[in-house]
């Protein structure tokens, strides 16, 4: 009988020893979730900085334009030299297509880093149901281990 009891606590103790295991993979699983909101926080701001870019194009763009507008006002020196003119705005359209581009690639770049956040984060709610299992577990096996531990009692107390 008094095998038994020590049979048990042992058990116990194993038990015990696989709850703090559990718990400590439960750890490790939040400082890799805490490393991923990380990279999320990372690829959020690279968007913002391609977004700051894309506005600084779109400035020169702008700038471009009024410089467009100031060759119209000096229509009398483009007749003058309207051939060269005509090839330095022939420039600028290319130069215009060649910064939408950029910006329809610079767009593209940050949706596909939009899909991989909503992607990263729903892995991220996966691994939060998998710590709700893994922490329902746990309060199981407490339950069980205060069980047993209400046994030993008992058969503490009948063996006195």
């Amino acid at each position: 009988m008094e095998e038994r009891g020590i049979n048990i606590e042992e058990r116990g103790i194993n038990i015990q020893e696989r709850g703090i295991n559990i718990q400590d993979r439960g750890i490790n699983i939040e400082e890799r979730l805490i490393i991923i909101e990380e990279r999320i926080i990372n690829i959020e701001e690279k968007g913002i900085n391609i977004e700051e870019r894309g506005i600084n194009i779109e400035e020169r763009g702008i700038n471009i334009e009024e410089k467009g507008i100031n060759i119209e006002e000096r229509g009398i020196n483009i007749q003058k030299r309207g051939i060269n003119i005509e090839e330095r705005l022939i420039n600028i359209e290319e130069r215009l297509i060649n910064i939408e581009e950029r910006g329809n690639n610079i767009e593209e770049r940050g949706i596909n880093i939009e899909e991989r956040g909503i992607n990263i984060e729903e892995r991220g709610i996966n691994i939060e149901e998998r710590l709700i299992n893994i922490q329902e577990r746990l309060i199981n096996i407490e339950e069980r281990l205060i069980n047993i531990e209400e046994r030993l009692i008992n058969i503490e107390e009948r063996g006195i």
